[in-house]
């Protein structure tokens, strides 16, 4: 339910600032049409109820949609993500930091929030509990109503007319009010029903209910209830062949007595007599400059409220130098150029050196050093004074935790490492170096990028499978077009190898003329893949009248195999790490 709660929260936000644009534009369109300004209200109502959004670059909104993150709560140190920093940085240092030395499961934020939740759905249901009731009681004060004529009921029960229902809506009028002035309030009411403003008014109760804790909304159901009566009067008037202003202003008036308090659904009528009054009797026809200006001036405030702000899109990016034993992924703007540091050449082991990782560059100018470094490195090569540093916890999205170090220096500068001592070695660490206006300015965003923060697994080579094996079998089908060949593997024995020429019963004499003996039972080809950097050696036989190695390319190896029209060719290859990186011919006599 926390999330749920969070999430009307930030539903509220926007439509607070949407509240008082709206308000603002209802002062420019005082002059305009009242069904004008009642429109502005349906994009309050969007984002009171409607839990998703719709990004464009033309919005008004200045805020992210989503300030308060539904995580908020589990965060190591909570923060707001409004996009607005100085708003982010005064809202979230206000917030309670999780104690870790109490030692309690909930932090301080989870406990308030917890009790915000449930304090908010007991207000809520309440609110919805007291319409469902008044709906109920209104049904029984109008059961005995008698039907006049169409949906238009009567009873002697009632003070003014008012439409009830959800379906079939019907318009209740006090008895005797069928004659004119009073035929004017009943075509009032079935304006509302042409334009289902019944059902516009049950939405917006909803969305009262759903955000009764903000003041604002309150204060925009007044206001739309008023529009929509207002515009309701002027469509009245308008269809009028005759001036019937004086007339209907009496009949209203002749309502207003009684009338108090907030009005609430199911049912609506007369209301806000007072100010109806005053804008019917000031009703006269507006220029066509008028309402083409208010026309456009709600147009644009409609498209511009009715869409959030684009938010900024990240590019995920993994930085890969295995060999120096760093790996890590991260997600940052793509408007940021990021620099790719491969570390100090010199160093010759595979430690981290303290130039191995990524850096950020904002300075605008050559006089300016504005960066924000990731690095590899260890921790034995970077050191500064921690005392003169305020800290705090910090925590990634992959659970990573890090402690924050921050400085503001003399020369309104800012100094900020954020350093992961439980990282598996090399360790990592980032730097932030920049004038406190330039921090501000992207202190959200560099925090986003820590944020998404992953040491990623290195593919080390062990010690074993960077031993360089070697094998003699026989070569087959050595092709340069799929890049591969078939290798059987053989055995070769010497007449110094007595304990294996003994199992195999051979005579050194009769089946080892040469002084040595190839043992190959059975054919069982493995298939190798041949890279570019393969190297060969194949034997020249035509030096000093016997074979002597000479280094060959692929193809001059494979026109070596076709030279001599051999099916396989006897070769020691060299494997390291299940690859071939090197064939050399073996020498027959």
């Amino acid at each position: 339910m926390d999330k749920v709660f969070l999430s009307i929260l930030n539903m509220s936000l926007t439509a607070s600032f949407v509240i008082v644009v709206v308000c603002l534009a209802r002062v420019f369109l005082r002059r305009a049409p009242k069904f004008i300004s009642y429109t502005l209200w349906s994009v309050v109502l969007f984002h009171l109820i409607c839990p998703f959004k719709f990004e464009s670059a033309f919005s008004l909104i200045p805020f992210n949609a989503q300030a308060i993150p539904t995580d908020i709560t589990t965060q190591a140190v909570p923060r707001i993500n409004s996009g607005i920093a100085i708003v982010d940085n005064a809202a979230s240092g206000a917030l309670p930091v999780p104690d870790s030395a109490l030692g309690t499961s909930a932090s301080p934020l989870q406990v308030w929030t917890a009790i915000g939740a449930y304090v908010w759905l007991i207000g809520a249901v309440l609110l919805l509990i007291y319409a469902v009731i008044a709906y109920v009681r209104l049904k029984r004060r109008v059961s005995m109503a008698v039907r006049v004529e169409g949906n238009i009921y009567e009873t002697d029960r009632i003070d003014s007319p008012f439409v009830l229902g959800f379906i079939r809506p019907r318009i209740y009028i006090p008895t005797g009010m069928g004659t004119t002035p009073y035929t004017h309030i009943i075509e009032h009411e079935r304006t509302h029903i042409k334009r289902r403003d019944y059902l516009v008014s049950i939405l917006a109760f909803t969305a009262l209910a759903l955000h009764w804790f903000n003041p604002l909304v309150w204060v925009a159901y007044t206001l739309m209830l008023h529009d929509m009566e207002s515009s309701c009067d002027e469509a009245v008037l308008r269809h009028s062949d005759i001036d019937i202003r004086r007339d209907y202003s009496s009949a209203l008036l002749s309502f207003s007595i009684g009338k108090q308090g907030l009005p609430l659904p199911p049912a609506f009528g007369e209301q806000n007599v007072k100010g109806r009054i005053k804008n019917v009797l000031k009703i006269k026809k507006t220029s066509s400059v008028t309402i083409i200006t208010a026309a456009i001036l709600a147009i644009a405030v409609f498209v511009g409220c009715a869409v959030n702000k684009v938010d900024d899109k990240y590019i995920s990016y993994v930085y890969d130098h295995s060999d120096r034993n760093v790996k890590f992924s991260i997600e940052y703007p793509e408007n940021w150029k990021l620099i790719e540091r491969r570390g100090w050449d010199g160093d010759e082991t595979i430690d981290a050196s303290p130039d191995t990782g990524i850096e950020f560059d904002f300075s605008e100018n050559e006089n300016e050093t504005e960066n924000f470094f990731i690095r590899a490195m260890l921790f034995s090569s970077f050191s500064f004074d921690r005392e003169h540093y305020e800290q705090e916890a910090f925590i990634t999205d992959d659970n990573l935790p890090a402690t924050i170090y921050t400085r503001i220096n003399e020369n309104e500068s800012i100094s900020v490492f954020y350093i992961f001592d439980e990282a598996e070695p090399p360790c990592y660490i980032a730097g932030i170096n920049m004038s406190t206006a330039a921090y501000d300015k992207y202190k959200n965003d560099m925090q986003k990028v820590m944020k998404s923060f992953k040491q990623e697994q290195v593919n080390q080579v062990s010690e074993t499978d960077n031993t360089e094996v070697q094998e003699l079998g026989y070569i087959y089908n050595f092709n340069t077009t799929d890049m591969n060949f078939d290798f059987d593997v053989i055995e070769w024995i010497t007449s110094e190898d007595t304990d294996r020429m003994n199992e195999l019963n051979l005579n050194p004499d009769d089946d080892m003329p040469g002084g040595f003996y190839i043992y190959n039972p059975d054919l069982d080809k493995q298939s190798y893949d041949i890279s570019d950097n393969v190297e060969y050696k194949i034997i020249d036989w035509e030096k000093n009248g016997h074979g002597e190695h000479t280094a060959a390319n692929m193809d001059e190896f494979a026109n070596h195999i076709n030279r001599f029209d051999v099916k396989n060719l006897l070769c020691w290859i060299t494997i390291n790490n299940g690859s071939v990186i090197r064939i050399t011919e073996q020498y027959v006599p």
